[in-house]
This record gives C-alpha cells, sequence and structure tokens, in this order.
C-alpha cells in the first residue's frame, strides 16, 4: 500500500519535532552561555594581570628580605599575597567553569 504525501508530512513532521525541540533547547543553552563567552577574553587579561602582580609581591618579598623589615610590613605583604592569590584562583575557577560548559554545550550539539 502506497502512502499518500499528507501521510508521509505527517509522518515526517512526527520525526522531527523531537529534533525540533532539541534545538530548541541547545539555542537557549547558547544563549545563557553567550555572556559568559564574550568575557573569556576580559577574564584571560585580568588572570595575566594577576598572575603578573603575584611575580611582583615575589619580588618585593625578595627585596625585604634584604633589609630589616618589620612585622607590620610583613603581615602586609602577606595580606597582598593572600589577596592576589584568592582573586587569581577565582578567575582560575571561573575561566575553567566557562571552558568546561562551553565543552558540554559543543558534545551536546555535535549529539555526543
Amino acid at each position: 500500500m502506497e502512502m499518500t504525501d499528507e501521510a508521509l508530512r505527517v509522518i515526517l513532521r512526527a520525526e522531527l519535532a523531537p529534533i525540533k525541540d532539541q534545538l530548541t533547547e541547545v539555542k537557549q543553552e547558547l544563549e545563557a552561555i553567550r555572556p559568559l563567552v564574550d568575557g573569556i577574553p576580559l577574564m584571560n587579561r585580568k588572570l595575566t594581570a594577576v598572575e603578573q602582580q603575584g611575580r611582583m609581591l615575589k619580588a618585593a618579598f625578595n627585596d625585604f628580605a634584604l633589609t630589616n623589615p618589620t612585622s607590620g610590613e610583613i603581615q602586609a605583604l602577606h595580606e597582598d599575597v593572600n589577596r592576589v592569590q584568592a582573586e587569581y584562583t577565582e578567575l582560575a575557577t571561573r575561566l575553567i567553569t566557562v571552558e568546561r560548559l562551553i565543552r558540554e554545550l559543543q558534545e551536546k550539539t555535535n549529539g555526543r
């Protein structure tokens, strides 16, 4: 028995409906991730700046070791190092999260 064009259209629509739903879901996820992706270059620049601050603080510690710093000066340096390390860790974590989200979205888009 041969199917009519209308019957084929109905079958085709039914088979394509789940794919359309998946594409809509991927589009929504892309829209949610877009601001994070757009911020990656900015986060990379900030991460580089924080790394440089860490190196500068190490150099300052070495210079201070050659003098007789006060305990207050040493404490201030420790606080600066802690602040830079915390900022670096936060930025690195955010970047890793964004990269993971992008990778997951790419896998979902590629049908893996």
